[in-house]
């Protein structure tokens, strides 16, 4: 998109009347002479400084008197500091834009007429667009907040103007604890007391909820123009991976000397190409100083595991012509990055560095990080005419949706438990009231997509990934579970109508948990889910047979993700353990193999298995992955995809997981019918949930707070917001215990 039409979403919301006016700018320099267009820059240039001058002296002094109150080390300070931090950080971003807004109309100008030196020079000059003292000040507290212990863990105020929702009110009625919880500062949304900051003390009120648009609400402008006949290849540049972060070009040879640059004139530009596909070149100016996470360059291509990425390198001594001084070139050859593996598998590890050679001497003079992704062609006969509605409503009731069937087996044994992910749990499921049942799909090594949670297999005594067990190999270590006596049919177990176990039958429930003793999960204490002594044990599933057993009216919640927590998370015990497609920052907390499933093999799969046998069954697809929301955005748009994010909860290194500000972001961008968050954000900060149901979003959450009926019903520790998650509007709610809470909805008339 075009910087005009996203101009205003750059804006943050109090400041909002102090910025460019720069589409005004724009007509006025389509109509008028040079000269009243520099007068009126000038103008508009002033304008900024004089309101960007005083701000930053107040929060410099203000930096210094907290830095000497804080001397002592007292916790007391931080929330002090945690306010003038993103009040310096939403300054830098203020001058930030505008610096770009007024550079982007001197180029328009400049191509147009004659340049005028001394605006130019002004601009580069202004204290908003050096931002000297307030660079010194946010790395005075970020200093400070780390002596405190407390990590800021900034996200760029890109889209925060999203906060000020008609539904909400403006921005300013925002709390500190519904800000910390829209970007994921996870210790302070539940340290903070709501009165901490409190300006006003009045009572906050919510609209009534906006209904979903009617039609399927998960067609956006960029999934629709996609030709799904073709193969494409979606290229980011820099790190994807927060955690090893990297420059997207890393000058060696070349001096860089202005990594600040405020006059684009007198930087660099580097252009992404494809040989082998179709697409326009992007040149993108350095140093990138904006997330470009959700704005791949897309090139589309009929074998897209052949093609070749070339980066080139250009000088940019005039904006007007930036290709002029070509300096070097990189190729990136995407058939050896992937060929690393066995067929049908890929690495987890994303980002790829290739060196950039000059053009005349062939001499090393740096290095481009870039990541890519590849979407292939879904190519089945019965694809459906229609696309089908997710499993929620449009008015404002909230569905339950059976976590893993009946719910997921644990070993606290409160209540009865059915072993998760089996066609009697999700049976259970729908006769206690669940309007829908969530499972976790994976492909064996044979691509059968099996209904299993754990990634890794602990049955087998070690960790062993499922991809590597064929389905019968998987089926017969669920099999060695049955009573003895059990008749097998197909991949199913029948067992007697009246069976009860013999010493045989415990003897070889007691070696099975032997043998899991010291696999990656038993020597952290999780429980094996469907695992006799622990619940009542049932056979275990295929993806085929749940779609052919179960009634049609039965509405999926198909999990092509997978969930985990990092070793180090003490305060988030929901969905620990390794399940479906793990990511890198999962498979880097516990010690993994770096590699899985091909993500076009994973996908197409179960596309192929759902469009064959589901064809009249309301499915959704969710995932933690956003590859896999991609790649099913991408593929379809017969069915609904939902964005699964722990909101901040844990430590990822992808920035689209890591705050339910970018999570609404992604969804968005790509298309998604919406998110599904970790329930703390919204039980919290209801208010929340209003701010992304106002941008059309379906909203759902699961976690280990929905197993408690107050807190699903009522925000008791909240006095802003006492209000249940379903009258703030949520679509839907993901838990243990259905019959328990498909009881207290009734109650409350939901």
């Amino acid at each position: 998109m075009r910087f005009g039409s996203l101009y205003h979403t750059y804006q943050v919301p109090q400041w909002a009347l102090r910025y460019v006016d720069y589409q005004s700018l724009k007509k006025l320099l389509k109509a008028s002479r040079s000269q009243d267009v520099y007068d009126t820059l000038s103008q508009e240039l002033a304008k900024v400084e004089q309101s960007y001058l005083p701000r930053s002296k107040e929060l410099v002094r203000r930096t210094f008197d907290i830095q000497q109150a804080a001397s002592s080390q007292s916790d007391e300070h931080v929330p002090s500091l945690w306010d003038l931090f993103q009040t310096l950080r939403d300054l830098q971003w203020f001058g930030y834009v505008n610096y770009l807004a007024l550079q982007r109309l001197l180029n328009k100008l400049g191509r147009d007429q004659d340049d005028d030196p001394h605006v130019q020079r002004r601009l580069n000059d202004q204290s908003f667009v050096r931002q000297h003292e307030c660079l010194e000040s946010l790395r005075s507290i970020e200093a400070l907040l780390g002596v405190l212990n407390m990590s800021s863990n900034w996200q760029p105020p890109l889209h925060l103007v999203e906060a000020a929702n008609p539904v909400l009110g403006g921005a300013s009625e925002w709390t500190p604890k519904e800000y910390a919880g829209l970007r994921g500062q996870w210790r302070l949304m539940k340290d903070t007391p709501e009165t901490a900051f409190s300006t006003g003390g009045g009572s906050y009120s919510i609209s009534p909820v906006q209904t979903l648009p009617s039609g399927p609400p998960w067609l956006s402008d960029r999934t629709n123009k996609i030709d799904r006949t073709q193969g494409h290849i979606l290229v980011n540049l820099g790190a994807s991976n927060l955690r090893n972060p990297k420059p997207a070009v890393d000058f060696m040879i070349v001096p860089w000397f202005e990594q600040n640059v405020t006059c684009l004139q007198r930087g660099f530009a580097l252009e992404i190409d494809v040989v082998g596909g179709s697409g326009a070149p992007q040149l993108v100016f350095l140093p990138i100083l904006e997330d470009l996470t959700n704005q791949p360059t897309i090139f589309s291509s009929p074998n897209p595991q052949e093609a070749k990425i070339i980066f080139r390198l250009f000088r940019v001594q005039d904006y007007r012509e930036p290709r002029t001084d070509h300096v070097g070139s990189g190729t990136a050859m995407l058939s050896t990055l992937r060929d690393c593996l066995a067929t049908k598998h890929e690495s987890l590890v994303r980002d790829h560095t290739i060196p950039i050679l000059a053009k005349d001497t062939l001499d090393l003079i740096g290095s481009v990080t870039f990541s890519f992704l590849i979407v292939t062609p879904l190519a089945h006969p019965t694809i459906p005419s229609l696309a089908t509605r997710g499993f929620w409503k449009d008015s404002r009731g909230t569905e339950i949706v059976g976590h893993r069937g009946l719910g997921a087996n644990t070993t606290k044994q409160t209540s009865l438990q059915i072993g998760e992910n089996t066609m009697q749990s999700f049976l259970s499921a729908v006769t206690s009231g669940a309007a829908c049942v969530e499972f976790d799909v994976q492909l064996t090594k044979d691509l059968v997509p099996v209904i299993f949670h754990d990634f890794l297999v602990m049955d087998t005594g070690g960790d062993v990934p499922l991809h590597s067990l064929t389905c019968d190999q998987f089926m017969h270590l669920n099999r060695m579970q049955s009573p003895k006596g059990a008749s097998r049919v197909g991949n199913s177990v029948r067992r007697p109508r009246a069976q009860s176990e013999d010493r045989y039958d415990d003897y070889k429930v007691q070696q099975l948990r032997h043998r899991m003793m010291y696999t990656e999960e038993g020597l952290r204490s999780e429980v094996k889910g469907n695992l006799r002594g622990f619940s009542i044990q049932e056979p275990s599933t295929t993806l085929e047979e749940l779609l052919i057993r179960l009634p049609e009216a039965v509405a999926f919640d198909l999990e092509m993700s997978r969930r985990d927590t990092c070793a180090s998370c003490e305060e988030i015990s929901a969905d620990q353990g390794l399940s479906e497609y793990p990511m890198l920052w999962e498979a880097e907390d516990r010690d993994m193999d770096y590699f899985a499933m091909e993500l076009n093999v994973f996908v197409d799969t179960i596309l192929k298995m759902i469009y064959r046998f589901g064809e009249k069954r309301s499915i959704t697809f969710s995932s933690f992955s956003p590859e896999v929301c991609i790649l099913l955005s991408m593929k379809q748009a017969e069915y609904p995809v939902l964005f699964i994010s722990k909101a901040g909860s844990v430590p990822t290194g992808d920035i689209r997981a890591s705050s339910l500000q970018q999570a609404v972001h992604f969804a968005k961008t790509w298309g998604l019918a919406g998110i599904v968050m970790l329930s703390d954000v919204f039980v919290l900060c209801p208010r929340l949930l209003l701010y992304a149901k106002g941008k059309g979003l379906v909203c759902g959450s699961y976690g280990d707070l929905n197993d408690d009926p107050e807190c699903a019903k009522v925000s008791l520790r909240s006095p802003f917001a006492p209000f249940i998650q379903a009258e703030a509007g949520l679509d839907a709610i993901m838990v243990n215990k259905v019959r328990l809470f498909k009881q207290t909805l009734d109650k409350t008339g939901e």
